[in-house]
């Protein structure tokens, strides 16, 4: 049996999902499609790990964002200081692994 909330006026009202109507097509069709979308982001963070561990950009750690949240830390968009050719080429080489299809 599970329980699903959904808000009433300022309050939250517990439902039992199995004595509701059938999911209808549309319902279907969305839980499809988050369904296939999970998967899809499994399979892309699978991707970016894989890059990630990649020896050969071990130097770009350091300069890349959080690989849970995707977002760069305060020390990274504080520091002012240029890439070197190498990091820079390396970045390239990073992206250019991040948008292989």
């Amino acid at each position: 049996m599970t329980i699903q909330s959904f808000p009433l006026h300022h309050a939250w009202l517990p439902i039992l999902t199995e004595c509701g109507p059938p999911p209808t097509a549309a319902q279907r069709e969305v839980a499809a499609g988050n369904a296939a979308a999970q998967v899809g982001m499994a399979q892309f963070n699978a991707c970016k790990q894989e890059v990630r561990v990649r020896p050969e950009l071990a130097a770009l750690l350091p300069h890349l964002p959080d690989p849970v949240t995707g977002q760069y830390s305060m020390a990274q968009m504080t520091n002012e200081t240029r890439p070197t050719f190498k990091e820079a080429t390396l970045f390239v080489s990073w992206f250019d692994a991040m948008n292989a299809p």
